[in-house]
């Protein structure tokens, strides 16, 4: 009896020990995830230290992608007893035991070029709000391209569509000044969508009325009416059922990293200015407080420490480091091609093909970037077609400016057959006549003073002798190039026609330098006043 209660006893104990590893594990565990927060504060810390002692470092970090905790017990007992026949003289029990406890992190380095840039520039920018550094670098690397492109994809702040504050986009509804409305200074400004006349005589405007200053085709200024924009507010689906889709005009602005962090909510670099939020100093200045908290950075002698009132930014810049540590820059937009392929390296179908070349290129790159040797096989013509026919549209384009901004009448007979015929359109023709008179006069004074206008630039022609020179010299460059184009194509057409495989040769990229094209200078003045002359009779 006696003997089976011991060992009752010795099993008893055995168990209630180790019924407590599962406590002991869990606890472990809670400190292990514990240590990682640690971690990555502790680096920032040390980091902080480091630039502040030196400005241009390069930081460093870790972060653990694996992880574990273990705990295992090992327990032993033992009994034993001694008898007489009469008697048990003497009885003994044992127990030992041994635990063991491994807690364990695989730490990858940060290793990226690009990243360590970035983590620079973060640091560099929460120095700087301590006036220890002049700031974040400007050049190689350009800090505020370098988050542009984190951020964005790109390096410039892109492009986006104005929203609520529910994230619904705005449409405007507009009403545009038609070219007569525009020409005219008579219309009247109580008229509510007539803001074109009110705004140039700085009038006020009506209420829930916007202006946007535009310029039309002959470079005059106008101003776009706004009604009510803040009533206006639809999806795209609505737009395009509402009836008044043809008068809603989609708002865009630049965005920035402030206005992307203000809209999203995240953190990003945009979190890290603001005033100073730690302190600096010999490691005896350290209060005892942040000492036992964890809140201290040290580097080479300098140390850095955050009061409790910095905390917040100390989180803001450790999640910032994070982003950066474990993610990429959005990729931008791409499209998967194939093209088949002959002998010859000339597309193909897909039955008579040799070859077959798949890539992935960016969503606005040329097909012709896939194809090897592309310089003179069929997809090599194609590509020289599609740019003569954007060239031939953009002549058309350069063409109708021409038409606009150049003087419309410098004929004497001309002018007294229409102004006969239409008696109202004698002021018209005066105005115009008079433009033409002072754009021959500046072009032959810019000619003859070199081409230096110096502080006596004519304001009243200054859009339209623009508007001109701007036109001509474009459609003179387009025609040499669109001739160049036609060699090339017609070098390429026969390069295929006799091989398929040779290089066109003999072919400048180069434009080749215009003709003066204003003409003589002078040379139209005297039809010019013999018109004007006609008109003041």
């Amino acid at each position: 009896m006696t003997q089976r209660l011991l060992s009752c006893l010795v099993l008893v104990s055995l168990v209630s020990f180790q019924g407590c590893t599962h406590q002991q594990l869990r606890d472990n565990t809670v400190n292990h995830s514990k240590t990682v927060a640690d971690v990555h504060t502790q680096q920032v810390l040390d980091n902080l230290a480091k630039f502040v002692a030196n400005p241009h470092a390069l930081p460093h970090f870790e972060y653990p992608n694996q992880g574990g905790s273990d705990v295992s017990d090992t327990i032993r007992g033992n009994s034993s007893f001694s008898f007489t026949p009469q008697a048990l003289s003497g009885w003994g029990f044992g127990v030992d035991g041994t635990r063991n406890s491994k807690e364990a992190f695989t730490m990858t380095p940060v290793n990226d070029p690009r990243k360590l840039e970035l983590m620079r520039c973060a640091y560099q920018r929460a120095v700087s709000s301590c006036c220890y550094c002049y700031g974040e670098s400007a050049g190689c690397p350009n800090c505020d391209k370098r988050f542009n492109k984190f951020y964005f994809g790109q390096t410039g702040p892109p492009k986006r569509q104005k929203t609520t504050a529910e994230g619904k986009p705005i449409f405007l509804l507009v009403a545009e000044p038609t070219k007569e409305e525009v020409d005219s200074s008579t219309s009247s400004e109580n008229e509510q969508l007539d803001c074109n006349s009110v705004a140039k005589n700085d009038k006020t405007l009506p209420a829930g009325i916007e202006v946007f200053p535009e310029t039309n085709e002959l470079g005059q200024t106008y101003y776009r009416c706004v009604e009510d924009p803040q009533n206006v507010i639809l999806t795209p689906e609505e737009a395009k059922l509402s009836e008044i889709k043809t008068r809603l005009k989609e708002v865009y602005e630049s965005d920035s990293l402030a206005k992307y962090t203000n809209r999203t909510g995240v953190v990003t670099a945009a979190c890290l200015g603001g005033p100073c939020w730690f302190h600096v100093g010999e490691k005896s200045l350290v209060p005892d407080l942040c000492k036992e908290c964890g809140f201290v950075g040290e580097y080479c002698g300098t140390c850095v420490w955050v009061p409790e009132s910095g905390r917040d930014q100390l989180t803001k810049l450790t999640l910032t480091i994070l982003d950066i540590a474990l993610n990429d820059p959005p990729k931008s937009n791409t499209k998967e091609v194939v093209a088949f392929l002959d002998v010859n390296r000339d597309v193909t179908s897909k039955e008579n093909a040799a070859y077959k070349v798949t890539a992935t290129i960016p969503i606005n790159a040329p097909v012709t970037d896939v194809v090897p040797g592309a310089k003179s096989s069929k997809l090599n013509i194609l590509r020289i077609k599609q740019e003569l026919s954007k060239i031939e549209a953009e002549l058309e384009e350069s063409k109708n400016m021409l038409a606009l901004v150049k003087p419309r009448l410098t004929n004497a007979v001309d002018v007294s057959n229409l102004a006969e015929k239409n008696p109202g359109l004698r002021d018209e023709l005066k105005f115009s006549l008079n433009n033409s008179k002072q754009i021959d006069l500046s072009k032959l004074s810019m000619l003859n003073e070199g081409f230096n206008w110096g502080d006596n630039k004519p304001p009243v022609v200054d859009n339209w002798f623009e508007k001109y020179n701007e036109a001509i010299i474009k459609n003179e460059m387009l025609k040499s190039r669109k001739r160049l184009l036609e060699k090339e194509l017609e070098a390429a057409e026969e390069s295929y026609e006799n091989s398929g495989t040779a290089t066109p040769s003999g072919l400048s990229d180069t434009v080749q330098e215009s003709p003066n094209p204003f003409g003589e200078p002078g040379s139209n003045l005297l039809q010019l006043d013999q018109s004007l002359r006609f008109l003041a009779e």
